[in-house]
């Protein structure tokens, strides 16, 4: 394999995109406050639907693929339909999975964002897990970012690889 320009580092999630109208947003008054208001035990229509991957590696790696960048991406995702479905997403970017861990019996990170007047409001779910990090393919570049509970021994693990290759960290 190549040298990647970039290898991305970090959570992977599924996210689904709800955009409604059925609802309404408070503010209160000289403050920024708002709150979002659905109907109790209702059921909300939903006039768009949408999925995509989300994390911030995973946003990187798609991004920099689209601008021509060879890029790789090291992640975990669950045994499940999110992980094969982030996976496939991946694929068809064009990002580098060679990387990309399934956690037998796991589950994948997942984010339902409503999107309501213009915001969002963001649903999230982590699964609780040890990031593990596999031997890493060299890179010029390395972006690292949220990689779980266990962060502060992946981020000494990941420095200690960029000293060693000559890489540069972001």
């Amino acid at each position: 394999m190549s040298k990647h320009q970039l290898l991305c580092i970090g959570d992977a999630t599924l996210d689904v995109f709800l955009s409604i109208q059925q609802a309404s947003a408070v503010c209160e008054i000289d403050t920024e406050r708002c709150v979002l208001i659905l109907s109790y035990a209702d059921k909300i229509p939903v006039d768009r639907l949408d999925f995509a991957v989300g994390g911030n590696a995973t946003n990187t790696a798609v991004g920099t693929t689209k601008l021509g960048i060879r890029t790789g991406l090291v992640t975990q995702v669950g045994e499940d339909d999110s992980g094969g479905r982030i996976v496939d997403r991946l694929k068809e970017a064009g990002v580098d999975v060679s990387q990309v861990q399934i956690v037998p019996g796991g589950k994948s990170h997942y984010s339902v964002i409503i999107n309501f007047a213009g915001e969002r409001t963001i649903l999230s779910y982590r699964y609780p897990q040890e990031y593990l990090l596999p031997p890493l393919s060299p890179a010029e570049w390395v972006y690292l970012t949220s990689t779980g509970r266990n962060f502060p021994e992946i981020y000494a693990k990941v420095s200690d690889f960029v000293k060693k290759t000559g890489g540069r960290l972001a």
